[in-house]
């Protein structure tokens, strides 16, 4: 693996390399940043079951991917290294700065205990997601996870001028929460957005994209705060109201998509409770089937049927019993997409989304 700096007129500055004494060509350093100083920041992964940069070596447990991220000054010389990461296959895909200089690091970890200096996560025997700030010396602030029994993956982090942190992946699981925010997955492999505040606090989170995989690769704020994101969709793909499809023989499209932060809320994200209601099949065409709990079936309640940007599309005259059929094809109000079915309760307020096609 290397690094090289470039002069604005491409003139080389300097080279540097990480020492593998297995020579191992599995080992890759995805993700650079700088600061406003000039120091780089370079995050990466490696296979052997050694590593070095400079004097400082990092030992691997063997068939395994461990993580490393160091920093040099703006001449080249290493200021540190350090070596997250647990005893299974643990990846960091993307590094950022802010304007404070915080070291944002995110990507995916399948190790039952991955350490963040002495910050740890856990994992239930699948692929989590993670996300973990660090201060300007390499010591660990704050780290966070969101996975349940899939394969789930940040691939890109952006930080605004106020120090929120933005991360894109993808998900394949159930209950799929960022803190109190759950997503719903769409389909095999979906895509999610998450900002977090500098605490650590995920602000709102996003999901997007359709039946199939879905994968995004890279994302960006602007000054105003929109967000936008890069990617491929197979088939079909949603985003909130607009609606791609691929015209190619394969079904793969790529795509680009832009958020207002302002108009980005937690609507997409449904209520922690699982139990209170299911719907399916998702997606329907014609006839939506809702299976209620108990103690929703008994208590007074409406059902209302939204958009992804709030809007209320049409609240059904039905009665709430156990099991409870809406027929679609009795009407032409719900066009193709994916919008949110809302019970309100005495008992509380539960969301979940589903795909009408």
């Amino acid at each position: 693996m290397f690094i090289i700096k470039y002069d604005s007129s491409g003139n080389e500055l300097w080279a540097k390399g990480a020492e593998d004494g297995n020579n191992n060509y599995d080992n890759y350093g995805p993700s650079v940043a700088t600061d406003a100083l000039g120091n780089v920041y370079w995050a990466g992964n490696f296979w052997g079951k050694t590593i070095t940069f400079g004097t400082t070596s990092f030992s691997n447990t063997a068939g395994t991917y461990d993580m490393f991220f160091v920093k040099y000054d703006k001449n080249g010389n290493l200021l540190w290294a350090k070596n997250p990461g647990g005893t299974l296959n643990d990846n960091v895909n993307s590094i950022v700065v802010d304007s404070f200089a915080n070291i944002y690091l995110v990507g995916s970890y399948r190790s039952y205990t991955c350490y963040f200096d002495t910050i740890t996560l856990t994992c239930g025997g699948s692929t989590y997601t993670f996300i973990a700030k660090y201060d300007s010396s390499g010591s660990a602030i704050w780290a966070k996870q969101a996975g349940y029994i899939g394969v789930d993956i940040a691939f890109s982090c952006y930080t605004d001028s106020s120090g929120n942190i933005y991360t894109v992946g993808s998900f394949d699981d159930i209950n799929f929460a960022f803190d109190s925010l759950v997503l719903t997955e769409l389909g095999y492999s979906d895509i999610f957005i998450v900002k977090y505040n500098p605490s650590g606090v995920a602000q709102w989170a996003k999901s997007a994209g359709g039946n199939y995989y879905d994968e995004p690769s890279s994302i960006n704020v602007d000054r105003s705060g929109n967000v936008y994101i890069t990617g491929y969709f197979n088939q079909i793909a949603y985003f909130d109201s607009i609606t791609l499809t691929s015209s190619t023989s394969t079904g793969e499209g790529m795509f680009i998509a832009k958020y207002a932060d302002s108009m980005v809320t937690d609507i997409n994200a449904i209520s922690n409770d699982n139990t209170a209601f299911i719907v399916y099949p998702n997606p329907v065409n014609e006839e939506l089937n809702i299976i209620f709990s108990e103690n929703i079936s008994n208590a007074n309640a409406q059902i209302q049927i939204y958009s992804l940007e709030g809007k209320l599309i049409i609240t059904p005259n039905l009665t709430i019993d156990n099991d409870l059929k809406i027929n679609f094809s009795e009407s032409n109000f719900l066009q193709n997409g994916v919008y949110l079915i809302k019970v309100v309760s005495d008992v509380g307020t539960f969301t979940s989304k589903f795909i009408k096609w």
